[in-house]
């Protein structure tokens, strides 16, 4: 059975390449916060980061329930980053774990981003397993 997104990619991207999101939970900014060095900053690298998404780092799609109790379906991808982009914002962690859904918002597309943070534990993609990795530096 093969595996797909319920997000177009292209709409994410787009939906990032124009400022369209938000980094959701407080879990998502404080990470990226650790490696970056103000909110702008974070907004440009999950903008970049997310450009060099392709449909083979597709992992998986997983519903999510809210306080509340209304379920709300995200997709999931595992990315190894480029060294230009790793150079750009001095990052050493090289593979990186997205978690998003898209909404409909006054002006069309929204990504909520609830996890965008250095990959911890090996995931299965599209394309295969990734698995966390840092730079070697000499």
């Amino acid at each position: 059975m093969e595996r797909r997104p319920k997000f177009d990619l292209e709409r994410l991207v787009e939906a990032a390449s124009v400022d369209a999101f938000m980094l959701g939970g407080s879990r998502c900014l404080v990470i990226l916060l650790q490696y970056l060095p103000d909110h702008l900053t974070c907004r440009r690298f999950v903008q970049e980061l997310v450009a060099l998404l392709s449909q083979g780092d597709f992992c998986n799609t997983k519903m999510l329930e809210d306080r509340k109790g209304d379920a709300e379906d995200f997709d999931e991808y595992g990315i190894e980053a480029s060294t230009e982009l790793l150079d750009q914002y001095g990052m050493e962690e090289v593979c990186w774990y997205i978690k998003f859904t898209i909404r409909k918002g006054d002006w069309g597309d929204e990504v909520f981003f609830i996890s965008v943070h250095p990959l911890e534990k090996p995931i299965e993609r599209v394309d295969g397993w990734l698995s966390p990795k840092r730079r070697l530096h000499s």
